[in-house]
């Protein structure tokens, strides 16, 4: 009760979501069930938690373009997004193999973002810059 240990407590507690049963799985055990024993008075009571597997996938909508002129472009859900039922602060990017003509930063402080979350690019907290401005594409038309 109010993040607090009680052993004492009613059922109307329980009906008024007052109560919050907290319990950790052994860690070396991966099963998609976990039973916790406890006791009500004299009873004896089993509570079995069905554990939900995260859903998550990733989309990628779009290339990282900007206009004429600049040099940077700041990331959104156009470019990392995820479809997931978890928290979004918790979906980490890392940058493993890092962008062939630039670099991603943070917007505030201009420091390299090799580690950033779903979060982040949600609130426009990540940038790409383009640092070697001599790599281009062009397409060729043939207008006959």
């Amino acid at each position: 009760m109010k993040n607090r240990t009680t052993e004492i407590f009613t059922q109307d507690d329980i009906n008024n979501g007052k109560i919050r049963l907290s319990h950790q799985q052994q860690s070396d055990i991966h099963d998609n069930i976990d039973v916790v024993v406890f006791q009500v008075g004299s009873h004896i009571r089993a509570l079995i938690i069905d554990i939900l597997p995260l859903s998550l996938s990733l989309e990628n909508h779009s290339d990282i373009e900007y206009l004429q002129g600049k040099t940077y472009i700041l990331l959104n859900r156009t470019h990392f997004n995820t479809k997931s039922s978890g928290d979004r602060s918790k979906i980490v990017y890392e940058i493993t193999t890092p962008p062939e003509n630039g670099t991603l930063y943070w917007v505030a402080g201009e420091k390299e973002a090799n580690v950033f979350t779903q979060r982040d690019v949600d609130e426009g907290l990540v940038l790409y810059a383009q640092l070697n401005m001599q790599a281009f594409q062009v397409d060729i038309l043939n207008l006959k």
